[in-house]
């Protein structure tokens, strides 16, 4: 199973890759000089790229803290009102569920 995961994901890949460098090709050419911020803007499959993968490995993956305000209860864990809570961005990204 794991080789037609891998396999799988290789085939994705080339496949979005090939998307991404064929926009490129159409849109600016060989030369960056033809790139300007309304082409730049156009491009879908590049920001398709870009946040990809900043959902792979961004740039902000702790420290994002909310403090209670209430008391509550989640599958047993208790949470009291003026506690912190951090919870990790790049693990809820990373979740298999």
């Amino acid at each position: 199973m794991k080789d037609f995961a891998k396999n799988s994901a290789k085939k994705l890949f080339e496949s979005r890759r090939e998307k991404l460098e064929k926009e490129i090709e159409e849109t600016i050419g060989n030369n960056i000089a033809n790139l300007d911020m309304d082409k730049l803007q156009s491009m879908t499959q590049l920001k398709y790229f870009i946040l990809e993968c900043q959902r792979i490995d961004g740039i902000a993956t702790l420290n994002f803290n909310q403090q209670v305000y209430a008391d509550f209860e989640i599958d047993g864990a208790q949470f009291k009102k003026g506690q912190d809570l951090v919870y990790n961005i790049h693990a809820l990204h990373h979740n298999k569920k």
